[in-house]
């Protein structure tokens, strides 16, 4: 009897059968929802550029590993280090060995396995000291850059003076980076070519005090390397009167 009559209550209440596949449905719909969230917010923790750079390495890595007849996951000590020696081989700078570690441990994130834990790794962490004093010795420890010094400018300012319009705008872009503190990357396109409005500058970007004889420029510089949530920031440059 009590059996019976809880049958009938469900059904009364629309606990039947059909209300058990339709529970099951919305369930399912709400996971899907939340997983494509999840996606959205997951490709969105990591700036684009960055990204790029990963799927970069990812890719080299996954064809070191089908030459060497290697499943890519998961990423072992074992491939991870095969992955540092090919690239130092391959002239790859010690200094750049980290940023292809990060590639692999993105690679591996993405494919929901575990993040792979490179401190523990101790034969990794000698192979890497290792490819570190072995470029030191080759007097290769990383890519010293200069400062760009009023010299340099002046140099540049001479060459590009004699090549027309072309001229100008190297000299304008030149301009922007070094008195605006700028990364080339911060103003300009990347060397692929691949021109993105969102992350580049464009002529809405930059405005002036005044359109005739203005004497302040103002860069509205959307992305930078230090800005990875991309809230942009605003870059103030003031007229001096002199060539330089």
């Amino acid at each position: 009897m009590y059996c019976h009559a809880g049958q009938r209550r469900g059904a009364a209440d629309g606990a039947g059968p059909s209300a058990g596949v339709d529970g099951n449905r919305e369930r399912e719909l709400v996971r899907s929802a939340v997983a494509r969230s999840a996606a959205v917010y997951f490709r969105k923790g990591i700036a684009p550029k960055t990204e790029r750079r990963y799927e970069g390495v990812w890719r080299r890595y996954e064809d070191m590993c089908r030459r060497m007849g290697e499943d890519p996951l998961p990423v072992t000590e074992n491939k991870a280090i095969a992955h540092v020696v090919t690239v130092a081989d391959e002239g790859v700078q010690a200094s750049t060995v980290n940023h292809h570690l990060a590639g692999l441990r993105q690679g591996q994130i993405r494919a929901g396995l575990p993040a792979p834990s490179w401190a523990a790794m101790v034969r990794l962490g000698q192979v890497r000291r290792g490819v570190a004093r072995r470029a030191a010795e080759k007097g290769q420890a990383g890519l010293v850059r200069d400062p760009v010094t009023p010299a340099h400018m002046e140099a540049l300012r001479k060459t590009w003076g004699r090549q027309g319009d072309r001229g100008v705008v190297l000299w304008a872009a030149a301009c922007a980076c070094y008195f605006g503190c700028l990364r080339a990357g911060e103003a300009l396109a990347p060397d692929d070519g691949k021109f993105d409005e969102a992350a580049h500058l464009t002529f809405k970007d930059v405005t002036v005090d005044v359109l005739e004889n203005p004497q302040m420029v103002t860069l509205h510089v959307k992305e930078s390397k230090t800005d990875r949530l991309r809230k942009g920031a605003k870059v103030t440059l003031g007229r001096t009167g002199q060539e330089l």
